[in-house]
C-alpha cells in the first residue's frame, strides 16, 4: 500500500491518529519525534530495526518494556489495547493496519484504539 504514514501507530501498538498531541504538532510520532522519548520499547524496536513490536521474535504478551503500569492504565482508563493492536499488525501487516485504522476514524469520527 502506497502513502502510509506509519507515524500514526506507535512501535508498541498505540494507534496515534486521533492523538492530541500528534494533531496539535506537540508529538511527531513515536519514530519521529516522542512526547515519551525514553519509551523503553521504543528503543528496544529501533535498537533491532523494527517497525513494529509485532515483529520481535520475543513474547511482547510477556515484554517489561511496553507491558508498563502506564501501559495497563492506558489500557484500562483510555481502552488503548497495546498488545491487541500488535496481534492485529502481526496478522495483517502494519500497512494494511494503519490504513484500516484511519478509514476507521475518518467513518467514526471518534478516536479510535
Amino acid at each position: 500500500m502506497a502513502d502510509i504514514d506509519l507515524n500514526y501507530v506507535a512501535c508498541c501498538g498505540v494507534v496515534c491518529a486521533n492523538c492530541g498531541a500528534l494533531i496539535k504538532g506537540k508529538c511527531k510520532g513515536c519514530r519521529v519525534e516522542p512526547m515519551w522519548a525514553k519509551c523503553a520499547g521504543r528503543a528496544c524496536a529501533i535498537e533491532k530495526g523494527l517497525i513494529s513490536c509485532a515483529e520481535c521474535d520475543e513474547d511482547y504478551e510477556q515484554c517489561k518494556k511496553i507491558n508498563t503500569l502506564i501501559a495497563t492504565l492506558v489500557r484500562l482508563i483510555l481502552r488503548r489495547d497495546r498488545r491487541r493492536n500488535l496481534a492485529a499488525i502481526k496478522e495483517v501487516g502494519i500497512e494494511r493496519f494503519v490504513s484500516e485504522r484511519m478509514d476507521l476514524s475518518k467513518a467514526r469520527k471518534v478516536p479510535v484504539e
